[in-house]
């Protein structure tokens, strides 16, 4: 199970890789047991493009940079990009490029998984937290 700050890591990253390439989303949640980042839809019918896979990327490798020795406990973003793209050269190719936007942009991660974090708020008493959101403005 992974912790509200690794969580936080991992939501951040997709949303930093997806301002990075100009890909729309809504806003950022995360709760106790995961997170979401809400991105606008693309057309009906159209195929995933290298931009989608690369913010798919970029959640669990700023997980990863985060704590190295952290783990979803399940299936992963990873592993639903390591299924949708079948050839492993291009595959490797959007890990590269979703591991450059981490690390380029690897200080902005922090300081807005921190503010977000701050923003924390208790539901009630067994200290559930609500969601956290950030909206792309």
């Amino acid at each position: 199970m992974l912790t509200r700050e690794a969580i936080a890591y991992e939501e951040v990253g997709h949303a930093v890789a997806a301002i990075v390439l100009s890909v729309p989303f809504i806003d950022v949640t995360i709760w106790d047991w995961g997170g979401k980042v809400r991105r606008v839809k693309p057309p009906p019918g159209s195929e995933p493009d290298k931009e989608f896979f690369v913010v798919k990327l970029a959640g669990p490798f700023a997980r990863l940079r985060f704590d190295p020795n952290s783990s979803p406990g399940g299936p992963d973003d990873i592993d639903e990009a390591i299924q949708w793209v079948p050839d492993d050269a291009i595959y490797e190719l959007l890990a590269a490029e979703a591991e450059r936007i981490v690390d380029t942009h690897w200080q902005v991660i922090e300081y807005v998984v921190k503010t977000l974090l701050k923003q924390k708020r208790a539901a009630d008493a067994d200290r559930h937290f609500q969601p956290v959101r950030y909206a792309q403005r």
